[in-house]
């Protein structure tokens, strides 16, 4: 037994262990669509969210650079109007009008402010801020004034060997209104440019793996017992073809193995059988030339045995039998019922003539496409049954018809029946109805239904009346 620190060890340990499935058993769970899309898609949105930057980036740059020009131009304006007389400069004389015109730029406007080297105002705005910087070149930037977002160009030259100062302030709105049409025109046909590339991406994927889907459906409309080979279709990818090639041979060894399996069965049928069968047919003589003895009760109780043993090593057989042949192919063949019922009589008869049993036939055309032994043998299994459990002097009928275009197989008994609650459990394997006493060893139908499984038919059981089992096999349409 554990101690009680290794079991809190190991209450630890579960507790902190990971319950979450790793990354490659959650990318085991996805679909191949799945996962074709999700390493195409992300990488695809991630190179178009890149392009749309650069391409907000350069649209930002070219406005800018407009709208910088046009700034340039006032200023340039304004150092053209400044004259010197002497060692002073003179105030530039701008009519109100030039002024306004100059300061007016619908939707934006223009501030500006012209200094000498002693901070004198020769023009504008005095509250305008002065920017000096060692540079001669014009200046941009942006910036606020007055809670106004604006972009701002200083520049400061020489005029007649005089340095001089000109800001000039503009309000952005016609920049960010052109910036936003400029997006508006990009983003919209770059949004109908993604759709329009991830729908590509998506049909390329879907039609990509249409082959493969259509592999699928082949491979999911084999029946159970289809082992051949699977043929390589022109359609299919090449890549497709080794896992072909190598299911293929998978299919060979199971062909191989089934039938080393129903060989072998065959073989053990014959071993099994033919040595009860010497000992069943020894003791029935010793008892016919001993009749008279006194001593031939534990002969006839080792009779009954050796039939039940008999009985049980058949339905074995048959059961395993029916059983490998859901992986194996057969050739189904037209059976006629009325041909398949008389051979069955041939095979039944003497044990009805035992029992005093009526049997009888009525039979009509019918017939279908199926492995006509292993419509014979569910035929013996219920005609068996009804044999074991109809009392002496009873009744059974076995008839064949077709009807509404199915073909039928019917075994009508004087027997006690099956309850209700009892008739989907008599299909289980050496299931027996509580307190029967036949030597029956509870396989007859769990045969019967794995044979009309394989045969796509029906089994159903039903009680008559006035008692008796109507046990009935019923198979689909037969196409003419």
């Amino acid at each position: 037994m554990k101690s009680l620190s290794e079991q809190s060890e190991a209450s630890v340990t579960e507790l902190t262990s990971p319950t979450t499935d790793s990354p490659i058993k959650l990318l085991g769970k996805i679909s191949l669509r799945k996962r074709l899309l999700l390493f195409l898609v992300p990488p695809l949105i991630l190179l178009l969210t890149i392009s749309a930057a650069i391409d907000y980036k350069l649209a930002h740059q070219t406005i800018d650079s407009a709208y910088d020009s046009t700034l340039a131009d006032v200023v340039t304006d304004l150092e053209s109007l400044v004259r010197f007389s002497g060692n002073q400069p003179h105030k530039l004389d701008i009519s109100p009008e030039v002024e306004n015109l100059i300061e007016s730029d619908l939707p934006d406007t223009i501030f500006f402010c012209v200094r000498d080297t002693n901070g004198n105002v020769l023009a504008g705005d005095p509250n305008v801020p002065s920017f000096a910087y060692p540079s001669r070149a014009i200046r941009f930037q942006d910036g606020t004034w007055q809670n106004l977002a604006v972009r701002i160009a200083s520049h400061t030259t020489k005029i007649s060997n005089r340095e001089i100062q000109v800001t000039v302030l503009k309000t952005t709105l016609s920049r960010s209104e052109a910036l936003r049409t400029f997006l508006s025109a990009m983003i919209g046909p770059n949004l109908i440019f993604i759709a329009l590339t991830l729908l590509c991406v998506w049909i390329a994927v879907k039609n990509g793996l249409a082959p493969l889907h259509h592999l699928e459906s082949e491979i999911a409309k084999r029946k159970v017992n289809d082992l051949s080979e699977i043929q390589f279709s022109g359609t299919y990818p090449p890549e497709t073809k080794p896992l072909l090639d190598n299911l293929n041979e998978l299919l060979k060894v199971l062909k191989k193995s089934q039938i080393s399996q129903q060989q072998f069965l065959a073989d053990a049928a014959h071993q099994l059988r033919t040595p009860l069968s010497s000992v069943q047919t020894n003791i029935e003589i010793f008892i016919k030339e001993n009749s008279q003895s006194p001593d031939l009760e534990p002969l006839n109780k080792a009779l009954q045995s050796t039939e039940r043993m008999g009985h049980l090593v058949s339905q074995l057989l048959a059961y395993a039998r029916s059983d490998y042949s859901r992986s194996l192919i057969y050739e189904k063949q037209k059976v006629a019922f009325c041909s398949l019922l008389e051979k069955a009589a041939s095979t039944v008869l003497d044990s009805a003539i035992e029992k005093n049993i009526d049997l009888s036939f009525d039979l009509h055309p019918a017939h279908a496409m199926c492995v006509e032994w292993m419509l014979f043998e569910a035929t013996i299994n219920l005609i068996d049954n009804a044999i074991r459990y109809t009392p002496s002097g009873g009744s059974i009928e076995v008839r064949c018809f077709t009807d509404d275009g199915r073909p039928s197989l019917e075994v009508i008994d004087s027997g006690p029946g099956i309850p209700e609650e009892n008739q989907i459990q008599v299909f289980d394997r050496f299931y027996r109805l509580p307190g029967e006493t036949g030597n029956g060893c509870g396989l007859g139908l769990a045969i019967v239904q794995q044979i009309c499984q394989l045969h796509a038919a029906t089994i159903t059981l039903s009680n008559q009346k006035n008692g008796g089992l109507v046990a009935r096999i019923t198979f689909p349409v037969q196409q003419k």
